[in-house]
């Protein structure tokens, strides 16, 4: 079994006065079977971008990186402030 290690973008729908609405929405910016590598592009969209969309037009809920079988079944999804720390930004 192979196991996939996906980079994503954690967003969500916003209305302006009532706040957030809707299930929250992943896009993918990196993936690969090396959980090195998918980390190391996690740290590196972070200290590009912050918690922003690449345009930097939208900020983001959360960076998060999903762990999935090749069939597509979700392992786990952790978010990157329980792989890093958010003040060195070196992984914990």
């Amino acid at each position: 079994m192979t196991i996939i290690y996906d980079v994503l973008l954690k967003e969500r729908n916003y209305k302006p006065i009532t706040g957030y609405y809707g299930e929250p929405k992943y896009t993918c910016i990196f993936y690969d079977e090396d959980r090195n590598k998918a980390l190391k592009e996690m740290q590196k969209y972070v200290d590009s971008h912050g918690f922003t969309t690449p345009d930097k037009k939208f900020t983001i809920e959360n960076v998060v990186l999903r762990e999935r079988e090749s069939t597509g079944k979700v392992i786990s999804i952790t978010p990157y402030c329980e792989l890093f720390n958010t003040v060195t930004g070196k992984l914990k």
